[in-house]
């Protein structure tokens, strides 16, 4: 006899074919990918892209949708995303477990907790914190953050939940939150697992194509590098490639360009689907963003699979870039560290800037190699699914 196979309902707050949203989507997209054999995956989202007010063209609303063999997707109108909506929803929908993917989400964390909690007390929830509750995540509208995670504390929600960490960094970040006891379970995130071959890209000492490649938001660190290049004397070109996400941050932003030198030129474009930004990175020498901080980056490991170096924190899970060439990952308060990684990639002749290129490409398929990354997340899963 055939064991049925185990239901995953999804809540996030932006889906396919949505990319507004950033590392999330793509998570929960290559996980779809990585494990619709073994699974049957249902996934409860918004109707609209992050930043839009416009439904999805010709996507109906408030009904499931096919999405791949074994995949469901339920599009949320506007008027479907309150609690009410979700206490129906999830009452008449069957699944084995609930796996939340935003730490502060009002409409796609809280609102499916407690209608699981009211109409399924029984089955397990898995929430992914995307990493928010790291300190640079909770340093930007820290109040609003500390009181949403009291009330949590306070209600004793955390107690009903399994944590998903991505790296040892973030199983720190929860239980220094929420306690030692805290239940931790810890898979990576699944990135892209299929990579094109290399491509090169003419290089001349004194020049540099750089890429950012992210939300325009605080902590993704835009305005940071920006004041890193009024310095700068190479020829230097910067594509800026994300929606604008946070309200008046490009704004602070274009001030900033308005200041640049003539040897630095800025192109700006809005966010882009996948493949179409995936394009833009082999145009550059490199992928740059200066974050407080990223429990993965699937950007960052979209450039290494580019076979592109990256100059980025230290506040990510990669780490020792100098060292196999691959790029750079400096302290934020180095201001001069910064500088000198973009003096050093600009200087790169295209002898040098190749090796790096193609050890950034090494790099990317030796991680692909490694042959455990859907494993994880299926460990994890059958993990929470046994609690």
């Amino acid at each position: 006899m055939t064991t049925p196979r185990k239901r995953i309902l999804i809540a996030i707050d932006w889906y396919l074919p949505g990319f507004r949203g950033g590392g999330p989507i793509t998570s929960i997209a290559n996980l779809v990918d990585a494990l619709g054999d073994e699974y049957d995956f249902l996934i409860v989202t918004s109707d609209t892209d992050q930043g839009e007010s416009k439904p999805y063209l010709e996507i109906p609303t408030d009904r499931w949708v096919e999405s791949g063999p074994h995949c469901s997707v339920w599009y949320c109108s506007a008027e479907g995303r309150g609690y009410r909506h979700f206490r129906k929803l999830l009452g008449e929908t069957e699944y084995d477990l609930l796996y939340l993917n935003s730490m502060f989400s009002l409409r796609f964390t809280i609102f499916p907790l407690w209608s699981s909690r009211a109409a399924k007390p029984e089955v397990p929830v898995l929430l992914a914190p995307r990493g928010m509750l790291h300190a640079g995540a909770l340093s930007l509208k820290p109040l609003k953050k500390k009181i949403f995670l009291r009330i949590i504390r306070l209600m004793g929600i955390d107690k009903h939940l399994i944590f998903q960490a991505t790296d040892a960094q973030e199983v720190l970040d929860i239980k220094g939150i929420f306690g030692e006891d805290t239940k931790v379970l810890q898979a990576s995130n699944l990135p892209r697992m299929h990579q094109p071959p290399f491509q090169s890209l003419d290089k001349q000492s004194g020049t540099l194509r750089m890429v950012f490649l992210s939300r325009l938001t605080e902590k993704k660190g835009l305005h940071f590098l920006l004041e890193l290049l009024q310095t700068q004397t190479a020829d230097i070109h910067l594509d800026i490639i994300g929606p604008d996400t946070e309200q008046g941050y490009w704004q602070r932003c274009l001030a900033l360009i308005a200041q640049l030198p003539k040897n630095v030129t800025v192109n700006k474009q809005d966010g882009l689907p996948p493949q179409a930004a995936f394009e833009k990175l082999v145009t550059a020498h490199c992928f740059v963003m200066p974050t407080l901080g990223e429990n993965f980056g699937h950007a960052i490991f979209e450039s290494f699979l580019a076979g592109r170096p990256v100059l980025i924190s230290d506040q990510t899970p990669w780490q020792g870039l100098e060292n196999q060439l691959i790029g750079f990952d400096i302290q934020l308060e180095d201001h001069a560290g910064f500088r000198a990684a973009i003096d050093r990639l600009a200087a790169m002749d295209q002898v040098e800037w190749e090796l790096w290129a193609k050890s950034s490409w090494r790099f990317a398929e030796a991680y692909l190699d490694r042959g455990n990354l859907a494993k994880e997340s299926e460990f994890m899963l059958n993990a929470a699914l046994e609690s």
